[in-house]
């Protein structure tokens, strides 16, 4: 309804136009019809396919003077609908400043249709290229030349957002990256010196302070100890037996290998699959197994001895050929003779299955993610998966019912890791920081990346722009946004694919197909 004195009066021509992304650039506005004579009259137009993962944001516009505005606008989040084949309600829209009393209603039909498969070839709407549905996700925050990506140091000041494929030439002139290690060593440095500016003498004292703080902080990080050599593909996975003091890694070959730490002698080196490694476990609830995820096209879980690394039992995983992409140990039950120990495991037909270690027998089995699923985390009773989907979700341990989403639209869910009450979530160029007991999102490092790492007060992270590096936060602070970047750890070639922390050290692999060690300074000698 529309007064005569309103600026979209009888007989003003309007369009109905319908967005979903984050920006403009991702999905372009699109006509939901021919142009129509604004009026009291009902309209009907039909949208065709949405994504319900999106929100959904409608907009009234109408032309003046040759350029199109807004009038009215309408968003909604499509997943707190009811879940229904058929919804139909109406909705009133939000008027803009200026525009009168007018007074639209959007009366919304929601069609549910049948859920498409996963394998049907798609058209990227950016590039063109023909990719299947399930990987339109990652193909979109990995790789796709035309999908917008901001500046890996939007965080300390660079506006720069362009298509991926012009990313390289904008960092080729971009300030910040010529002065990226100035910035990230000193950025704890020039936070004292504006606050020494503001607040005078009182906050000259806490500039000391934090500045002593800040000494012992990089006194702390660990620095390089020396190289594994041995593997002959790309490193795939690391972890610590502590019962033996050993260190395990994996590759893309399927070789195990085992290490000591304090000098570069391999111990053991034994074929576990006939494809890929793609996981490792040792858990002090099963000190005396290990576990290993294998990919096409030997893709099982197998359970070997941890002390002479003799083939225990072997578990079908995916089937299928879909990869083995993490496994997770927990007990839970009550607290007599019920509580046993339990495996998890993670594949990349979006299924995760609980085992039986004694029986190799799975005991349940659960759908939930629209991708392959990348990572599982089980810790003091919460279950909780990231995926190629973009999302996290949280699972009971016993029944695998799904309990909670977390959207992390824009980037794909590759590790994650629990500091305190907060959940980290780490994807292709973006880490999510998650206040987990209100599962509200608090902070998002930008310019981050998988593995995730942390001990000693320290987050240990890849970095998106040169993978190659891993970045050193510190996060002793209880609050996020206070951690800060002191130190990068440079020394693999490519990309880093792993990281593990054991006896003091933090163990990294790469697709150099070696494994390095960074050993962190005992306390005793940052005393004094």
């Amino acid at each position: 309804l529309a007064p005569a004195e309103s600026k979209v009066a009888e007989g003003v021509q309007c369009q109905i136009v319908f967005d979903q992304g984050e920006n403009h650039f991702e999905s372009p506005w699109r006509p939901l019809g021919e142009k129509m004579m604004w009026g009291t009259r009902d309209e009907e137009f039909y949208c065709g396919e949405v994504d319900p993962r999106l929100r959904l944001k409608i907009y009234l516009c109408y032309e003046s003077k040759g350029n199109i505005d807004r009038a009215a606008y309408s968003v909604l989040n499509l997943t707190t609908f009811p879940y229904m084949q058929m919804y139909e309600d109406w909705h009133v829209m939000d008027v803009n400043a200026g525009m009168g009393n007018i007074q639209p209603r959007l009366r919304l039909g929601l069609f549910r249709g049948p859920k498409p498969d996963p394998h049907d070839i798609i058209t990227c709407t950016l590039c063109g290229l023909e990719v299947p549905r399930q990987f339109q996700a990652p193909h979109l925050s990995v790789s796709c030349p035309k999908y917008y990506v901001p500046c890996p140091h939007e965080r300390v000041g660079c506006t720069w957002k362009g298509p991926r494929q012009a990313h390289d030439a904008h960092l080729e002139g971009c300030a910040f990256e010529e002065l990226r290690e100035s910035i990230y060593a000193t950025a704890s440095d020039i936070r004292g010196v504006q606050a020494l500016l503001i607040d005078g003498s009182r906050a000259d004292a806490s500039t000391n302070a934090k500045a002593g703080e800040m000494s012992y902080i990089h006194a702390a990080v660990p620095t390089f100890l020396r190289v594994l050599r041995g593997h002959k593909r790309p490193v795939t996975s690391v972890t610590g037996i502590k019962t033996s003091g050993q260190l395990i890694s994996s590759d893309s070959q399927g070789y195990v290998m085992s290490w000591i730490l304090e000098d570069e002698r391999e111990l053991d080196s034994y074929r576990a699959h006939q494809g890929e490694v793609s996981c490792l476990l040792w858990s002090e609830s099963f000190s005396s197994y290990i576990f290993t995820g294998g990919a096409y096209p030997d893709d099982t879980i197998k359970v070997w001895d941890s002390s002479d690394f003799s083939l225990e039992r072997k578990m079908l995983g995916g089937g299928q050929n879909f990869a083995i992409n993490s496994l997770a140990s927990m007990r839970y039950g009550s607290i007599d003779a019920d509580e046993l120990d339990y495996l998890y495991s993670v594949d990349d037909s979006a299924s995760i299955r609980s085992w039986d270690v004694q029986t190799g027998a799975c005991i349940a089995s659960a759908s939930g993610h629209e991708l392959g699923i990348k990572t599982i985390v089980a810790s003091d009773g919460r279950l909780v998966t990231g995926s190629l989907d973009m999302s996290v979700r949280i699972w009971d341990p016993a029944t695998l019912e799904c309990l909670a989403t977390l959207d992390c639209l824009g980037d794909s869910v590759m590790d994650i890791i629990f500091i305190g009450k907060w959940l980290l979530a780490a994807g292709t160029h973006s880490v999510r920081i998650w206040d987990f007991p209100s599962r509200q999102l608090y902070r998002v490092l930008d310019g981050s990346r998988w593995p995730l790492c942390f001990a000693d007060g320290m987050l240990f992270c890849s970095q998106y722009d040169v993978p190659q590096n891993i970045q050193v936060w510190t996060a002793i602070e209880e609050d996020p946004s206070k951690w800060k970047v002191v130190d990068v750890l440079k020394g693999h070639s490519s990309e880093v694919t792993c990281m593990a922390w054991f006896q003091q050290t933090l163990a990294t692999g790469s697709t150099d197909k070696t494994v390095r060690l960074w050993r962190a300074p005992s306390k005793d000698s940052l005393v004094g």
